[in-house]
């Protein structure tokens, strides 16, 4: 989760700096099978216990939940802010969608988003900054939750 920080505060320096261009290694650049590998779990428990235990972990880690679908396995969150009045902004979004494979297996894919703009800037997309540790760390914190269950 700390690692999300960290890109809403190198966005913040990007933009402050005028940096153009970006060549991070992150997402944006995967290959189709390792973006799947990197963004996918599959979980040995019911269908229910997924679905709560990632809500419980989007808010204990202070996002707002816009949509929770149950029916159709939706979650977003909203953008989660760190702002500074003189550079801009960071903002991280989550996006989950949970899917019931049996009675006892269920998967769960996430996406994450991150955006920054400043005062000197438009909306500038920064997915790139993210990499698998990012993806990790909320996969590690959901497993938490379902296992305290």
């Amino acid at each position: 989760m700390k690692k999300l920080l960290l890109c809403a505060m190198l966005s913040l320096f990007i933009l402050g700096s005028g940096i153009e261009q970006l060549s991070w290694a992150g997402q944006a650049t995967w290959p189709a099978e390792y973006r799947v590998k990197v963004t996918t779990r599959l979980y040995n428990t019911d269908y229910d216990k997924v679905f709560n235990a990632v809500v419980d972990t989007i808010e204990d880690n202070g996002y707002v939940v816009i949509i929770a679908n149950k029916q159709n396995g939706v979650i977003v969150t909203d953008y989660q802010s760190d702002e500074d009045i003189l550079q801009g902004r960071g903002r991280i979004k989550l996006d989950f969608n949970i899917r019931k494979i049996d009675e006892n297996t269920t998967k769960l894919r996430l996406n994450i988003h991150c955006v920054a703009s400043s005062r000197f800037h438009d909306a500038e997309n920064l997915d790139n900054l993210i990499d698998e540790d990012n993806y990790q760390d909320f996969f590690d914190a959901i497993d938490k939750a379902i296992n305290k269950k």
